[in-house]
């Protein structure tokens, strides 16, 4: 972590951390300097740059807010505004642990560069998350001895609920598109982008009950022998849940498979079902290649008719920059035969 960080007192552009008066968050500093502050309230009042990161503490970039001794247990309001290019590098993405009494809102994060770590927006949620929409890449160090990743969250016991990840991944062991082992409820959520797991790959979640969600995720398998999961949704509890069945040719079980033309606008009748398409989904042939996208997240959508940001390469501005230092020959061989495959 940078070593300059005030206390929370003098470290934001404004407010004095209460619900009332919440502290401002203007630049990636004060973004930093949370970590001293761990049950107040937050808001970001403009974009973030935070590319410069990946300079920070020689080259560990960005810490995660909160771990499981001290999680986060403070209010985040985003604000519908953007947090780009944030790197962490042995870390587990924006918050380390987002504790019972915390509320996460209204946050996009684009472009986040993971290397070497567990998730994009939290290791573990034990809270509320609403309104969250994330994109990025995580890639690993074979050396580092840390190879399971998801695409969102990794441990998920709370609540998350209206929203998105696209981020691309590749590991030797298992991938996963939005949350690794849920055991909490996520509802009118959905997971795009890459996967590609050694072992395992699970294009949604395990676990938990998922209500009104779907991935349009690319999956698939490095070819192992002993490749032993392919799931979209591996639990007991699914309501109205769908997965793209062209996105893959692994045996998949788990929620239910549709086709591209099912599952886009105007779509099968046996899709969607029972989805609230007034005030929380929206469906449009023009916007996000015609699949279904939030409404709360309505300007974040591509407005063409090309598949809407699905793929890697769809995304290419936003794929990290990993560390060519520290990866290894074959990973990069990997992220290049990967992303090909996606344009083929």
């Amino acid at each position: 972590m940078i070593s300059s960080l005030a206390t929370p007192a003098s470290a934001f552009a404004g407010g004095d951390g209460s619900a009332d008066d919440p502290y401002q968050i203007s630049n990636v500093y004060e973004l930093q300097a949370m970590s001293n502050g761990l049950d107040a309230h937050y808001v970001l009042i403009n974009d973030i740059n935070a590319y410069e990161t990946i300079n920070w503490d020689d080259g560990a970039g960005f810490e995660p807010i909160g771990d499981r001794e001290s999680p986060f247990n403070g209010v985040f309001n985003g604000q519908n505004y953007k947090i780009t290019g944030l790197y962490v590098s042995f870390g587990d993405g924006l918050f380390g642990t987002i504790g019972q009494s915390a509320l996460i809102k209204n946050i996009r994060l684009i472009g986040i560069h993971i290397w070497n770590g567990s998730s994009a927006l939290a290791g573990r949620n034990d809270g509320t998350i609403d309104n969250a929409y994330v994109t990025g890449g995580i890639g690993f160090d074979s050396l580092s001895g840390l190879t399971n990743a998801a695409g969102f969250v990794y441990t998920n016991s709370g609540v998350i609920t209206n929203s998105y990840a696209g981020v691309c991944i590749i590991t030797e062991e298992s991938a996963t598109g939005f949350v690794r082992f849920n055991s909490g409820t996520i509802s009118n959520s959905y997971a795009t982008g890459g996967l590609s797991g050694g072992r395992s790959v699970t294009g949604f979640t395990t676990g938990g009950t998922i209500i009104n969600s779907y991935s349009n995720a690319y999956v698939e398998t490095g070819g192992y022998d002993d490749a032993y999961e392919y799931f979209f949704f591996s639990s007991d509890n699914v309501t109205s849940s769908y997965w793209n069945a062209g996105k893959t040719t692994l045996q998949i079980t788990g929620g239910q498979g549709r086709t591209a033309a099912e599952m886009t606008y105007p779509h099968a009748l046996n899709t969607y079902v029972g989805w609230d398409f007034e005030n929380v989904w929206a469906i449009d042939k023009n916007v996000n290649g015609g699949y279904p996208y939030l409404q709360v997240q309505a300007d974040m959508m591509p407005r063409d008719d090309k598949g809407g940001v699905d793929d890697c390469d769809d995304r290419s501005d936003e794929i990290p920059e990993f560390p060519t230092i520290a990866l290894p020959i074959a990973a990069t061989l990997g992220f290049a035969f990967f992303f090909q495959r996606r344009k083929e």
